[in-house]
Parts: structure tokens; C-alpha cells; sequence
């Protein structure tokens, strides 16, 4: 039985920080990225008709793939585990991507973002293939 009048006392369960296995690999996700946005845009006919599905098939298929990384069992040290425990990632990631036809025209495509440099990240990847161009923008923001 326990005492009357004993106080107990609750320690927060939030986190500030990440901690090492749950930090993302952001070289590993721009080279996903660059081979899936390479090979759609490759395919790619006809920039001017199917530009706004070009551009969401794009952003559907980088998520998917982001979502695959993040849902990779890892270990302690952050390596792939054997015995398949999911790490719970409290990243949250969001996409900016654009598509367009390559005319005598210039663009540039800039975003702001409020967060911590030191665990919040952006990747920017971008291709220029047969007369089009695609410009994918990934954040990454730590979110406790």
C-alpha cells in the first residue's frame, strides 16, 4: 500500500532534440530524389498539357519514397535493424515542386521557412530535361 500524502512527481516525456537514430540521412533522400524527378521528366511528352499532374506525380512519388526511408527499421546507431523495430521519426516534411517549359525565360523559385539549422533541413534538387524543367524543394522540419 502506498503512503497518503506522498507526492509523485511526473517528468515530461517531450523531447527537444532528435535523437541520433532518428535523424534523417539528407544525402541519401537527395539521391532518390534526383533519380526519381530524372526519370519522370524523361518520360515526360508534353510539358504544356499535363504540366499540373507532371507536377503532382512528381510530388507523389518523393514522398512515397521519403515515407519508405523513414519507415526502415533502424538500430541504435541509426543503421538498418535485423530485428525490425520502426524508429518513430518526428520529422514532418513538406514539398515544393514546379514544372515548366524551357523558353527564353528566366526563374528563380525561393521559399522562407522559420526553424532550428541546426536539426531542420532543405534539399533542393532540379532537372533540365528535352525543353522542360522541374525544381523540387523538400523540408524537412523537426518537429517536437
Amino acid at each position: 500500500m502506498e503512503e497518503e500524502g506522498k507526492n509523485i512527481t511526473y517528468e515530461n516525456t517531450y523531447r527537444m532534440t532528435p535523437e541520433q537514430r532518428e535523424k534523417f540521412k539528407f544525402n541519401k533522400i537527395e539521391e532518390s530524389t534526383q533519380a526519381i524527378v530524372d526519370g519522370i521528366m524523361k518520360d515526360a511528352k508534353s510539358v504544356e498539357l499535363e504540366c499540373s499532374s507532371l507536377s503532382k506525380k512528381v510530388s507523389d512519388a518523393v514522398i512515397s519514397s521519403i515515407v519508405d526511408m523513414i519507415n526502415t527499421p533502424k538500430d541504435e546507431k541509426g543503421q538498418d535493424a535485423a530485428d525490425g523495430t520502426p524508429v518513430d521519426y518526428r520529422y514532418k516534411v513538406a514539398i515544393q515542386t514546379t514544372v515548366g517549359e524551357i523558353q527564353d525565360q528566366g526563374v528563380r523559385i525561393s521559399s522562407r521557412c522559420l526553424w532550428d539549422p541546426q536539426f531542420d533541413m532543405s534539399i533542393s534538387v532540379y532537372c533540365n530535361a528535352q525543353g522542360k524543367y522541374c525544381s523540387v524543394i523538400i523540408f524537412c522540419i523537426y518537429f517536437q
